[in-house]
């Protein structure tokens, strides 16, 4: 299958901002408007994004039809979702892709994005996992806010890392599929269950329990998800709810561990996920991964 890759931006075009999961934090969502004018952007807000129903920010029907009427529209270039959360899940077995595929632009968002992701993968459209406006205006966010600029106006990263312990040295080519590991463990069975084979796999994850790390890994592993990586890339997995000492490991740690078996490069500590910066990373599209002792480079050029 071949891909579909949205066009570079340009001053003057216009982006939907749309809510997926939960309620947004209006004040917020003004600012990032604001920054996205400064980027010549002309910005357009789903219809129910600053709506409200109990912790969402809508009805399912109503997150979907601004979801839907986003992916649709023949002028935007691009989606932003809003935030993430909780919620996204809940609407990808009703939405359909023929509006994208006819007028393709850039899915943009993470963490509870990862649901659409991993199908719009499937279906050979590349999306971006990167930094959405409810948090890009922070100010510790500025690196992550560029990086979605830049990757938007057609700069394909290259993405350095200084060497982990956990690290394992290689060179491997592949597309580039993943996200939040709760979310792939998530989607597994499913029609944004995420296929892994001949690819280099993106992990990230927020607020679990260092067993939880670990069980979800077993999952990956018992479900084949693991090996016949081409290979493995490893963000932040932050604000653990217990210290690595309760469980023995890191989360780096266990990673390594379920995917020893196996040959391929694994780079560790990328600036990606829910942490500052969390750097844009294109999914569905080829990139070079070189991990050697000096470090690990991700190149999509």
């Amino acid at each position: 299958m071949g891909i579909l890759v949205p066009s570079k931006l340009n001053a003057g075009d216009e982006v939907i901002i749309v809510a997926t999961a939960n309620k947004v934090d209006k004040k917020a969502i003004f600012s990032a408007r604001d920054m996205l004018s400064t980027w010549g952007l002309r910005v357009r807000f789903g219809q129910h994004l600053l709506g409200e129903d109990f912790e969402f920010s809508g009805t399912d029907s109503q997150r979907l039809e601004d979801l839907q009427a986003a992916l649709d529209d023949p002028t935007a270039k691009a989606v932003l979702a809003a935030r993430g959360g909780y919620g996204t899940s809940r609407l990808i077995d009703h939405l359909n892709l023929s509006g994208l595929k006819k007028h393709p632009k850039w899915i943009v968002g993470y963490s509870d994005l990862t649901a659409i992701h991993g199908w719009l993968v499937d279906q050979g459209i590349v999306s971006l996992h990167a930094t959405m406006p409810q948090i890009m205006i922070r100010e510790e966010e500025h690196r992550s806010a560029e990086s979605l600029r830049r990757v938007l106006f057609g700069n394909w990263p290259i993405i350095e890392v200084e060497g982990q312990p956990e690290n394992r040295f290689g060179e491997a080519k592949g597309r580039v599929v993943g996200g939040n590991l709760s979310l792939l463990v998530h989607a597994i069975g499913t029609l944004s269950d995420v296929a892994t084979r001949g690819r280099i796999l993106f992990l990230e994850d927020v607020g679990e329990k260092h067993y939880h790390i670990d069980r979800m890994m077993v999952q990956m592993r018992r479900s084949g998800k693991l090996s016949r990586l081409a290979g493995l890339v490893v963000g932040g997995f932050s604000d653990l709810e217990d210290e690595a000492l309760t469980f023995g490991k890191t989360a780096y740690q266990i990673i390594a561990e379920h995917v020893s078996e196996y040959s391929y490069p694994v780079g560790m500590g990328f600036p990606i996920g829910h942490v500052a910066p969390n750097l844009a990373l294109p999914l569905g599209r080829d990139a070079h991964l070189s991990v050697t002792a000096s470090g690990t480079i991700l190149n999509y050029r």
